[in-house]
């Protein structure tokens, strides 16, 4: 899981941590880190909900736009949002 983490002084136990409470200050810039970073697929398998993703859309939305990598990929995850809102399914 380095590949998320490698650019910044957090360890890989610390960011899982983090994304497993969407309380925690640190989520919304931890999702958008993991959502510019790692394959759609593992994103829902390996480390968030749909529902955590959902919920906290527009706050990870707003860290995406800070991000270089992350903002070429706000048009992609803003279309997963809108599927899985209306219950489509992916």
């Amino acid at each position: 899981m380095g590949y998320l983490t490698w650019d910044v002084t957090i360890s890989d136990d610390e960011f899982r941590e983090i994304l497993r409470d969407p309380s925690d200050e640190r989520f919304a810039w931890s999702v958008a880190r993991l959502l510019s970073r790692a394959s759609f697929w593992d994103v829902f398998t390996r480390f968030i909900s749909p529902k955590a993703f959902l919920e906290a859309w527009p706050r990870i939305k707003d860290q995406l736009r800070l991000d270089p990598i992350g903002i070429g990929r706000i048009e992609f995850w803003d279309w997963v949002f809108d599927k899985i809102q209306r219950g489509s399914g992916l």
